[in-house]
Parts: structure tokens; sequence; C-alpha cells
């Protein structure tokens, strides 16, 4: 009785043993990272607008500003836009 209750435990270590060795056996393949990176930055647009601020003793005076407008376009064919003010 002790040799068959011995086999059958060694038989089921064998077979759980033999299960964890399968698993680590399979090789691991890491994720696949793509980089993604800017490709270009092109301008779209570009508007003058005329301001008007004040000075310090509260005397108003215009100013010229213009608003380019850039697209900035992904290697994975994503683009953002974004704006830029310059007083000219």
């Amino acid at each position: 009785m002790k040799k068959l209750i011995l086999t059958s435990a060694i038989a089921i270590t064998a077979l759980f043993a033999g299960a964890q060795s399968a698993k680590a056996d399979n090789c691991y393949t890491p994720p696949v990272v793509t980089c993604v990176y800017k490709v270009k930055t092109v301008q779209i647009n570009c508007c003058h607008y005329q301001r008007t601020a004040y000075d310090h003793c509260g005397k108003p005076y215009c100013y010229t500003v213009a608003v380019y407008t850039f697209q900035d376009i992904y290697s994975n064919g994503t683009y953002r836009n974004w704006t830029k003010t310059v007083r000219v």
C-alpha cells in the first residue's frame, strides 16, 4: 500500500514538474515596439491681425501680429496642429 501511494505521488510530482518545465522552454518574444518619429513640419496658414494695447499712461496703440499654423506629420500617419503668434 505504501509503495502504491509513493509511486502515485512520484508520478503526480513528475507530471507537474514536466508541465512547469514545458512553460519555461517556450521562447519569450518581447512585444514589437515601433518608434514613432516626426517626418516633417508643414506651414498650413498665416494670418495677420491688428491688436490694440495700452501704454503705461492708458493711451491705446495698435500693433500687428502674425499667427502661423503648423502641422507636424508623424511616421505612423498621425498629425498634430499647433499655432505660433509673432509680433510683426
